[in-house]
């Protein structure tokens, strides 16, 4: 009997011992992983301030920005302020529409001229005297600077209108190599004729602006 209750005491505390050392061994495997893996885990490293760099770059083009407004608003300035070609002393210049007839006659007779240079002599022709006849540097101008003037041109709108197409279809012609027939270009040499007639001042009023 001795036995059996030393047994059964052994058993209890066998028990009780178990009941009370598995919280402790559970919550130790829980905690081994979590340790293994919190050990990989690193600092995050501090941002790298690249604000001063972007700053400087941004100064810059604002400051390319600025000088190439200016040096638009300049060249426009000096255009508008630019007097029309002056007169070398001792030289008597025909009037524009005279002029343009002597050259619009001798780029007619040349018939060996290809496509591209004869363009833009007839463009020279055109704007060299509108220069002269309304005063403006007409040649100095590009066609999107020209258009403008010729808005506040008194011109009838059947001259102003076929003026401006022969300054869209002449560009591509002159500065990207486009391709034009015989028959247009004719077209184009008598439309610059007849603006010269059309525009040609009466002689009262070359005598009034003289005066």
């Amino acid at each position: 009997m001795k036995r059996r209750r030393i047994f059964k005491a052994n058993i209890i505390k066998g028990f009780f011992y178990a009941a009370w050392l598995s919280p402790a061994w559970a919550a130790d495997q829980q905690t081994e992983p979590a340790a293994t893996e919190m050990s990989d885990i690193h600092d995050i490293k501090p941002i790298v301030d690249m604000g001063t760099d972007l700053l400087w770059l941004l100064w810059v083009l604002a400051a390319l920005a600025a000088l190439a407004i200016a040096a638009y608003l300049v060249r426009r300035l000096w255009l508008r302020r630019k007097r029309p070609l002056a007169q070398a002393p001792g030289v008597v210049l025909p009037e524009p529409d005279q002029e343009a007839y002597q050259a619009l006659d001798k780029l007619e007779t040349d018939d060996g001229l290809e496509v591209k240079p004869f363009y833009f002599k007839l463009s020279s022709i055109l704007r060299r005297y509108i220069e002269r006849r309304f005063n403006f540097p007409a040649q100095e101008m590009t066609t999107e600077e020209l258009l403008p003037h010729v808005n506040r041109l008194e011109l009838s709108v059947d001259l102003a209108q076929p003026l401006k197409a022969f300054c869209h279809h002449a560009d591509p012609i002159k500065f990207a190599n486009a391709v034009t027939g015989q028959t247009r270009m004719n077209k184009d040499l008598g439309f610059v004729r007849s603006f010269v007639q059309q525009t040609t001042r009466e002689p009262e009023t070359q005598e009034q602006e003289q005066v």
